[in-house]
C-alpha cells in the first residue's frame, strides 16, 4: 500500500510538472525556466544575467537582465527532493528573446553557461555543485545540452592536449629552462613541449583545432542536428567553430606579427599561407552557419581584421569589408575595434570619423559619438572633481595655464609598479620644480583606506604627484571623469594642455623619453 502511494505521489508529481512546463510551451509566452542547485553551504538566491545583444555579450556591457533570484525552500511538486536543493523560477517574456543567459553563484563563484534562450523553451536545469554537472529536462533541455556538450568538449581538449612553450623569440632554451619543462611534465597531466623555431607556432595554431577534428565533434553536431531549432543549431555552431578560432587569431595578431615583421620577415610569407588556409576555414563555416547570434563570431572577426591590415599594409577599416561582407555584421565588429583606447591612442581618430559617418546601425551611432569627440584633440576636458587627501574637490580645469600629465593607478597594479620603476619616477624627478608642468595621479582603488595606504609609499605610483581619489567606494571606473573617458584600467595617461585640452586619449610612446618629449611641445605652444 505504502509503495502504490508513493508511485501515485511520483506520477502526479510528473503530471503537475510535465502540465506547468507545457503551459509555456507557446512562443506567445516567451520562456519559462525553473531552476534547482544542490549544494553543501546554505544560499539565498544566485544571479541571472541575460544578453539580447551579441554585441553587448562580446564587450561584456551591461546586460538586459542582472539580477539577483531568490531561492524558494525545497518544493515536491517542482522537482526538489534533496532537502540540500533549493528551487527558483524565472519567466522571461517573449520580446527579450532570443538571447544568450548565464547563471553565477554568488557565494562561491561557480559559473553557468552561457546557454541560448529561445522563444516557447520550457526548462528545468539542476546545478550540482557536490558533483560537479549541470542537468537539464524539459522539452527544451537538447539546446542547452548541446551549448554544455560542445563548451565542454573544448575545455577537455584543451586540457588533454599538450602545451606548446614558445622559446622561439629568445632562441634555444638553456639547459635549466628544459629540465624545468621535464620536471613538469613529470609531475603533472598535461605535458608542455618546448617550441625552438618560430615556425613551430603554425603547428601549435594548426593543433588549436583539434576539437573540431575530433570525432566526438562530428558526432554532436549530427546529434543535435535534428533535435534543435534551426536558429539554434546555426548560433551554437558558429560560435563553438569562433571560440576555437578566435584564440588563433587573437595570437596571431598580439603576438605572431609582429615578432614576424620585427625579428624574421623572411617567415611572412609561410606565416600568411598558414593564415590564408584558416580564413579559408572561417569563410566555410560562416557560409554555412548563421553566424548573427554569436558572440565568439564577432570577437574572432575583429582579431582576424587586425591580423589582415597588419599583413597587407592597411588598415582594419580598410580590410573589413573583405574580412565580413554582411554589413551588420561588419558594423558591429568595427565598433567594438573603435571602442578600444588603446586603438585609438595607436591610430588617431580619422578612420574613426570615417566609419561614423557610413555607420547606418543607429543604437552604434548614439554609442561612438560621444566616444568620438571624448577621443577627439582639443577637447576641453570636464570640470569633473575628485578628491584630494584633506577631502578638497580638485578638477582637472583648476590647472590653467600648466601642462598636465594626468595618470591612473591601483594599488597591487603589477603594470603601475612597473610603469613607477621604469618611467614615472624619473620624469616626476625631471618636472619636480618646473611651474609649467603639474604631475597628477587619480586612484582608482575602490576603498579610501587602500589609497591612504599606498599612495605615498611610492611602489604603484610616484611620490612626487598631486595624489587624488575618485570618491568613490562603489566602482572608481563610475567616476563621470573616468567614465567621460571610458577609462577603466591602469595605468592609464593623459596630456592636458595649457588651455585645459585634451591632446588625445594617451600617449603611444610611454617612455620617459617619449612623455617628456610630448610634454616640451606643449610648454612652448
Amino acid at each position: 500500500m505504502q509503495v502504490k502511494s508513493i508511485l501515485l505521489i511520483l506520477i502526479c508529481h510528473c503530471l503537475t510538472v510535465t502540465t506547468v512546463m507545457a503551459q509555456y510551451s507557446n512562443n506567445d509566452l516567451g520562456a519559462v525556466l525553473f531552476g534547482e542547485t544542490y549544494f553543501l553551504k546554505p544560499k539565498d538566491s544566485i544571479r541571472f544575467r541575460l544578453w539580447q545583444s551579441p554585441f553587448e555579450m562580446r564587450k561584456n556591457e551591461s546586460s538586459t537582465i542582472d539580477s539577483l533570484i531568490r531561492y524558494d525552500n525545497p518544493h515536491f511538486f517542482k522537482g526538489t527532493f534533496n532537502p540540500k536543493s533549493r528551487d527558483f523560477s524565472l519567466d522571461i517574456p517573449a520580446h527579450q528573446l532570443p538571447a544568450w543567459i548565464s547563471f553565477e553563484d554568488p557565494i562561491d563563484g561557480f559559473s553557468y553557461g552561457p546557454y541560448l534562450l529561445s522563444r516557447g523553451d520550457s526548462i528545468k536545469i539542476k546545478f550540482d555543485q557536490i558533483n560537479q554537472q549541470v542537468l537539464f529536462a524539459g522539452p527544451s533541455r537538447h539546446s542547452f545540452e548541446m551549448v554544455s556538450q560542445m563548451n565542454a568538449l573544448i575545455e577537455r581538449s584543451i586540457f588533454e592536449s599538450p602545451a606548446m612553450l614558445d622559446f622561439s623569440v629568445s632562441g634555444m632554451p638553456g639547459q635549466e629552462a628544459l629540465e624545468i619543462i621535464r620536471d613538469n611534465n613529470l609531475k603533472f597531466r598535461r605535458k608542455v613541449i618546448p617550441i625552438h623555431q618560430r615556425t613551430g607556432r603554425i603547428d601549435m595554431m594548426k593543433s588549436n583545432l583539434g576539437p573540431l577534428r575530433s570525432d566526438e565533434f562530428g558526432f554532436l553536431q549530427e546529434y543535435y542536428k535534428s533535435k534543435v531549432p534551426e536558429h539554434v543549431f546555426n548560433a551554437v555552431m558558429a560560435d563553438t567553430y569562433s571560440k576555437v578560432h578566435y584564440k588563433n587569431m587573437y595570437s596571431f595578431n598580439n603576438y605572431n606579427i609582429k615578432d614576424i615583421l620585427d625579428n624574421a620577415p623572411e617567415l611572412l610569407g609561410e606565416f600568411a599561407k598558414a593564415f590564408d588556409e584558416m580564413e579559408q576555414e572561417i569563410e566555410r563555416f560562416s557560409r554555412q552557419f548563421d553566424p548573427s547570434l554569436s558572440p565568439n563570431y564577432l570577437k574572432m572577426q575583429e582579431y582576424r581584421m587586425r591580423s589582415k591590415a597588419t599583413l597587407t599594409g592597411r588598415s582594419v577599416l580598410e580590410v573589413s569589408g573583405e574580412v565580413e561582407p554582411e554589413t551588420a555584421l561588419r558594423e558591429a565588429v568595427l565598433t567594438s575595434y573603435f571602442l578600444d583606447k588603446n586603438v585609438l591612442v595607436a591610430i588617431g581618430v580619422k578612420d574613426f570619423g570615417t566609419f561614423l559617418s557610413e555607420l547606418e546601425n543607429r543604437e552604434f551611432r548614439e554609442l561612438l559619438e560621444p566616444w568620438y569627440i571624448a577621443a577627439s584633440p582639443g577637447l576641453p576636458v570636464p570640470s569633473f572633481p575628485f578628491l584630494d587627501r584633506h577631502g578638497n574637490e580638485v578638477s582637472m580645469t583648476d590647472f590653467s595655464g600648466r601642462v598636465v600629465l594626468l595618470e591612473t593607478w591601483l594599488a597591487g597594479c603589477a603594470a603601475c609598479k612597473f610603469f613607477t620603476e621604469t618611467q614615472m619616477d624619473r620624469l616626476a624627478e625631471k618636472y619636480r620644480n618646473d611651474p609649467e608642468v603639474a604631475f597628477v595621479s587619480v586612484s582608482l582603488d575602490r576603498k579610501r583606506e587602500l589609497w591612504d595606504r599606498h599612495r605615498d609609499s611610492g611602489i604603484f605610483v610616484s611620490k612626487d604627484m598631486l595624489h587624488l581619489w575618485t570618491g568613490r567606494e562603489d566602482r572608481a571606473s563610475e567616476h563621470p571623469y573616468l567614465s567621460y573617458f571610458n577609462i577603466t584600467s591602469a595605468p592609464q595617461l593623459q596630456l592636458i594642455d595649457k588651455n585645459g585640452k585634451l591632446t588625445g586619449l594617451g600617449i603611444s610612446d610611454r617612455t620617459c623619453e617619449g612623455i617628456s618629449a610630448e610634454i616640451e611641445k606643449l610648454k612652448i605652444r
